[in-house]
């Protein structure tokens, strides 16, 4: 397993969990094309560090995925704006066995058992998580909503064009560097 100090997920990233060192630390471990790499922080400041590229935080993304989604306590959120990566826990962040997914990389979830399912991601691999089917379906359908409702954002919304009422002339005076601003009395009907 390759150890780094700084991780940059990108669409490659699949997956982070954490484990505990033999001294009581926690680390990570992250799937990125197909290989496991070792991180020696948590999975959210593995977050942390890659939000803050973008100028962002842990508690920015939290907040903002409230906002769109209502009040959340496993909340998904985006690392990257341009290709629309969401992560998402399995579990409750605070949970050691919590395992982070990257809503591009699931391909199929399947039931296993009441409390257990299994996660193909794309490419193949798969993976084996203590949680219902019921549940981690539910928290991907709340990372495709921060997804889709993220993309509506970026679009500008249509608005309606109107006639000015008032139409309004600056002039700029080049010997002077002073403005001058004329109103013209007559309006316009709105549409």
């Amino acid at each position: 397993m390759k150890q780094f100090e700084k991780f940059n997920l990108t669409m490659k990233s699949s997956a982070i969990w954490s484990h505990s060192t033999d001294n009581g630390e926690i680390h990570s471990a992250i799937l990125h094309d197909y290989q496991i790499y070792h991180y020696p922080k948590p999975p959210l400041a593995i977050f942390n560090d890659n939000l803050f590229r973008i100028g962002s935080s842990l508690r920015g993304a939290k907040d903002a995925a409230e906002a769109i989604l209502g009040s959340t306590s496993m909340f998904p959120f985006m690392i990257d704006l341009e290709h629309k990566n969401v992560w998402f826990p399995s579990k409750s962040p605070a949970n050691i066995g919590c395992v982070w997914f990257a809503l591009h990389a699931i391909k199929l979830p399947l039931d296993i058992s009441q409390e257990e399912t299994k996660v193909i991601l794309h490419g193949g691999l798969s993976m084996n998580i203590p949680v219902s089917f019921r549940s981690f379906k539910s928290r991907c359908h709340a990372a495709h909503i921060l997804r889709s409702k993220s993309l509506d954002n970026q679009y500008p919304q249509p608005f309606i064009y109107g006639k000015p009422r008032k139409e309004i002339t600056v002039i700029c005076d080049d010997y002077r560097v002073k403005y001058t601003v004329k109103e013209k009395k007559e309006g316009y009907e709105e549409l």
